[in-house]
């Protein structure tokens, strides 16, 4: 038995054997047509893309002159197509990770991922290393890209152990949408682990246990058994002597529907930066407008909450101008950006005024940390009416206005903004970098970052208490209201709803 470390810390936690995914291989053999590839593999992500956003990054990747101008280079320099290709994805991740900027290194990653589509394209490798994998298995991996990923059945796996990544990582967000325990930063451990050894993985304590001794496999058989016998966030909020109600987080028209189909009152967060990232070139009113029209019939009567667009730091959009920032979390982003470019503004609320015929529809603002803020996007709002009743386009106000809570200012100055909004909805992730000064994606300083940190938890009760003077909603939409133990906390502090990714 021995133990392997990570500093990313999360809440993963499972048992079962090893599965070491197939390294990549080094083929030089002969080379297919590189246009043909190129053409096959814009297709193939093309088609992702209208499932999952992360495959419409790595489509702008490949659509990037970049890529092919490079890769042409070291053609002319007398490589074969496939050694081009390998030589092009090295220079280019490398400037990527020579960036200080966490969300820009892990574009690298996507990078990697196009060139491997190519690479198997010319060569006509077409393997599934996962074909294999059995119900329980933990994978283990140098990295596990979103090209790997598409391949694995996920049902089948209970956990990921990658040795790059942080908790920002594709192999992260999609674990967390499967109910996949995943660890990542664990050094070594594809050299270390070897197929078929018993895992346990601990991201509490950020640690892999390999093969364990009977002990040990007790002890975490027990664990297991009293987590799976732990009651979810809808138990808990029925079984709550106060009234509190249950939503979900949505980015896209699929997650509302299943949101409500899982029994969400409502949809609490509805991220629209998705439609940004995924368009280019950014989507105009008409095409808002029917997905917020869609999204609001998709609640069935339940209210829809319409985040504006949150971009900017870590959330890059193509065809929006922002120069590079030294501090991107501490620079233009939220609603910095929207108020800096008004008409792209102004296009998105004009969407939410049309769809708001439908009834339903609250909007909210992200990182609002003045007054001036609030009063201005309220002053656009009525701008925009006043514009379409003059234009005869049907529309109607918001059911209500609310702002995300996630900056100290917004905590220190809640009685004032209460006076401005009907609800406020706290952003539990951003909201805890910003109190404990600690990048949340920066495996460096994982182990500062936590919600239940004391100082976080007094910043959420004084903006439970504001809310309550002011007599408005209060609800967290973070990742605190996901975790049962956390939710539990919420709302014995106050909360009158909770907006989650999963119940």
């Amino acid at each position: 038995m021995f133990t392997l470390t990570t500093s990313v810390r999360c809440d993963a936690l499972a048992m079962g054997n090893a599965f070491l995914a197939g390294r990549p291989e080094n083929s030089s053999g002969r080379a297919s047509s590189l246009t043909t590839a190129l053409e096959k593999v814009g297709e193939d992500l093309k088609l992702l893309a209208e499932k999952n956003d992360i495959f419409a990054a790595q489509l702008e990747i490949l659509q990037d002159p970049l890529l092919e101008d490079t890769i042409k280079e070291f053609i002319d320099s007398g490589q074969n197509e496939v050694a081009a290709v390998g030589s092009a994805s090295a220079a280019i991740v490398s400037e990527f990770e020579a960036i200080d900027d966490e969300y820009l290194k892990a574009r690298g990653d996507d990078v990697r991922d196009v060139c491997k589509r190519i690479t198997q394209c010319l060569t006509g490798s077409s393997n599934n290393d996962f074909n294999d994998v059995r119900e329980g298995d933990i994978i283990v991996a140098e990295e596990l890209l979103p090209s790997d990923t598409a391949l694995i059945d996920l049902s089948l796996p209970s956990g990921f152990i990658t040795s790059k990544g942080s908790i920002t990582s594709h192999v992260c967000i999609i674990a967390r949408q499967h109910s996949i325990s995943a660890i990542t930063g664990v050094k070594d451990c594809y050299s270390l682990i070897h197929n078929g050894d018993t895992l346990i993985i601990d991201g509490s304590k950020g640690i892999v246990i390999v093969n364990p001794d009977g002990q040990t496999i007790r002890q975490y058989q027990d664990i297991l058994k009293r987590r799976s016998a732990s009651p979810c966030i809808a138990e808990l909020i029925r079984s709550s002597s106060r009234k509190v109600k249950l939503m979900g987080n949505a980015g896209n028209l699929e997650d509302i529907h299943k949101a409500i189909s899982d029994g969400a009152e409502g949809i609490g967060l509805f991220r629209t930066e998705f439609i940004f990232l995924s368009s280019n070139p950014l989507p105009d009113e008409e095409e808002q407008y029917s997905i917020y029209l869609q999204a609001a019939y998709a609640c069935r009567n339940y209210p829809l909450t319409i985040r504006t667009m949150d971009i900017g730091a870590d959330k890059p959009v193509a065809g929006l101008e922002i120069k590079g920032q030294e501090n991107p979390f501490l620079g233009l982003r939220g609603i910095r950006v929207s108020l800096q470019y008004e008409d792209i503004f102004k296009t998105q609320l004009r969407a939410i005024l049309r769809a708001s015929v439908a009834g339903n529809i609250r909007v909210m603002f992200p990182m609002i940390s003045s007054i001036e803020e609030i009063r201005r996007c309220k002053v656009l709002l009525d701008i925009c009416f006043d514009e379409l009743n003059k234009e005869g386009i049907p529309c109607s106000y918001p059911q209500s206005i609310g702002i995300m809570v996630e900056t100290p200012a917004s905590v220190l100055m809640a009685d004032e903004f209460a006076e401005e909004v009907s609800f406020f909805s706290i952003g539990t992730n951003d909201l805890t970098q910003y109190i404990l000064a600690a990048d949340r994606g920066n495996s460096s300083v994982a182990t500062l970052y936590n919600s239940s940190d004391p100082a976080v938890l007094k910043a959420i009760q004084i903006t439970i208490d504001a809310a309550r003077r002011h007599n408005i909603e209060i609800c967290v939409c973070g990742e605190m209201a996901s975790d049962p133990s956390c939710a539990k906390l919420l709302i014995s502090m106050g909360i009158d709803s909770l907006s989650c990714s999963s119940f």
